[in-house]
């Protein structure tokens, strides 16, 4: 079988739409189409239940996706392998990131790779802190950017340390201050990061919040530096990025420090993202931390 096919069937499968698949891939629609039909008449079955809002997997075709993806990932290390052995890099690497470093540093540094292996096909999957590890174990992505601890089994490397400051709204009673503490921060409204993780971060490493003030959750560090600038809440961030809405955020360092750890996992391009960001913080000469 055409493992080309199985590769679009799959994409479609995980991204909910023919369109957006086609964009990714750089097909037409129509051939992405085609390719599925063909895919679904060479196995006999119905894989895609094409809907108006979304196209999703039959059960049949969630029943054949881990071998799909067993035979495509077989596929691309076959050619990867023999391109190695003719003195070519090429291939594709899928990378599962968080918004956090998706925004302000992978650009730099998908860049880079870029140009210095430019027969690599990246993809990038942007989702929750929690779904680096998960997407890995399901082989959805070849490489993750992760917090610490990851949990799974998963191998990480530790590529950069980042402190957690505290973001106030301007004119917050705790503005001014070289530090505040956690204890401190939780008797304002907390507008935190969405996921497990963060509430077992939250319970277990820091403390409990205030069970008479309400705590918001949201998907990204924009939208809780957004929140923030608004008022009355206060949040927690890693001090990568740099808050946005000058003039209506203070950052202020946390006491005792409590530091978010980067990390991530695959082949060529873990081991060029370690040296790029050792390279990087030789720069910057900061305190900070990242792994992979």
């Amino acid at each position: 079988m055409d493992t080309e096919k199985l590769r679009i069937l799959l994409r479609v499968a995980e991204s909910g739409s023919f369109t957006r698949t086609a964009e990714e891939l750089g097909y037409t629609q129509s051939a992405v189409s085609h390719a599925v039909q063909a895919a679904e008449q060479e196995l006999g079955l119905r894989l895609i239940e094409r809907g108006k809002r979304a196209s999703t997997p039959t059960a049949a075709a969630r029943e054949l996706l881990p071998w799909i993806r067993e035979l495509v990932r077989r596929e691309t290390g076959l050619r990867e392998t023999a391109a190695q052995l003719t003195g070519l890099v090429t291939g594709e690497v899928r990378v599962g990131c968080f918004s956090g470093i998706a925004l302000y540093l992978l650009p730099e540094l998908l860049e880079a790779f870029r140009k210095a292996y430019p027969g690599v096909r990246q993809e990038l999957i942007c989702g929750r802190y929690s779904e680096g590890a998960e997407w890995l174990e399901q082989d959805r992505v070849d490489c993750a950017f992760l917090t610490l601890p990851a949990g799974g089994r998963v191998e990480t490397y530790l590529l950069r340390r980042d402190r957690y400051d505290a973001i106030l709204p301007a004119g917050h009673p705790l503005c001014g201050r070289t530090g505040v503490t956690v204890e401190e921060l939780s008797r304002s409204p907390l507008i935190l990061l969405w996921g497990e993780r963060e509430r077992r971060d939250l319970r277990l490493r820091w403390v409990e919040p205030d069970p008479a003030l309400p705590v918001c959750y949201v998907n990204n560090e924009d939208n809780a530096t957004f929140l923030v600038a608004r008022g009355p809440g206060v949040s927690i961030l890693p001090r990568s990025p740099e808050p946005t809405y000058p003039g209506q955020v203070v950052r202020v360092p946390i006491e005792p420090p409590v530091y978010h750890e980067l990390a991530p996992a695959v082949r060529r391009f873990v081991r060029f993202a370690r040296e790029w960001f050792s390279a990087r913080e030789e720069r910057e000469r900061e305190g900070s931390t990242f792994s992979v």
